[in-house]
């Protein structure tokens, strides 16, 4: 895990192998995204977005899937789920 931290921000990285898949999330200690929030950007089309289009495509050519887990007021985790050959 890499750790950065930013004045009062804190900016994590983590790659592990969990079963037959490579996970990689980036978490922070931010303001966090509102639930309803969340479950929209779990369920887009990455090509509704062009800031999220390139992201997407590696994701998506690796067969893989995102996944977003945010509280408010206490931060957020974007986890990539890669499968393993």
């Amino acid at each position: 895990m890499r750790t950065y931290n930013f004045d009062s921000g804190e900016i994590c990285f983590d790659v592990r192998k969990i079963g037959s898949e490579l996970v990689i999330s980036i978490s922070d200690n931010g303001v966090g995204i509102e639930p309803e929030e969340v479950a929209r950007i779990n369920k887009m089309n990455f090509e509704d977005d062009s800031d999220c289009e390139i992201v997407g495509n590696v994701i998506e050519r690796h067969n893989g899937s995102l996944w977003i887990e945010s509280t408010v007021n206490i931060g957020t985790v974007f986890s990539i789920y890669i499968p393993v050959v």
